[in-house]
């Protein structure tokens, strides 16, 4: 296949994985409408949503969104000749790994309420807060120096979001 042929799909997928993060962010907003006066959108953590009735099928499918998303954007990277190594796929497979384990296992009801589904929520939520950031700037090293503009986006979208 010619670089001219692959790049409609690149695009499509690159497309696909910032509709499946709006998407994803959508759902998130509507969680925070709808569940307001129960969960403070500054100081609680997001998963909370998921306590309230109605809130956990509408928390995992946002999770589910950016699994999806981050898996069209790894598409995208491979189909579009980015570079890639061992330590960058690790750092995506945690990032998954933790987004899986934050949607399966539900968070403690509340700090005095430790239960082991609970913490192992916290590590995946840990681990995908970590994960992508790091991924992000470790990418960023790899594209330099033939795809620098490119690598300065990637940087700083691992800055904001770490």
């Amino acid at each position: 296949m010619t670089t001219s042929e692959l790049q409609p799909r690149v695009e499509r997928l690159a497309g696909l994985t910032v509709a499946l993060a709006v998407a994803a962010a959508v759902v998130v907003e509507c969680l925070t409408v709808a569940f307001g006066p129960q969960v403070d959108p500054i100081t609680d953590p997001v998963s909370d949503y998921a306590l309230h009735s109605g809130g956990e099928p509408l928390f995992v499918l946002a999770v589910l969104l950016m699994i999806g998303g981050g898996l069209a954007a790894r598409t995208a990277m491979a189909r579009a000749g980015l570079p890639s190594d061992r330590p960058l796929s690790v750092l995506f497979g945690l990032w998954y790994v933790g987004l899986a384990l934050v949607a399966v296992f539900p968070g403690n009801k509340s700090v005095d309420d430790t239960t082991v589904a609970g913490e192992i929520h916290r590590f995946g939520g840990a681990l995908f807060l970590t994960c992508l950031p790091v991924a992000c700037w470790w990418l960023a090293r790899l594209l330099r120096p033939q795809w620098t503009k490119l690598a300065t986006r990637v940087r700083w979208f691992g800055v904001v979001g770490g």
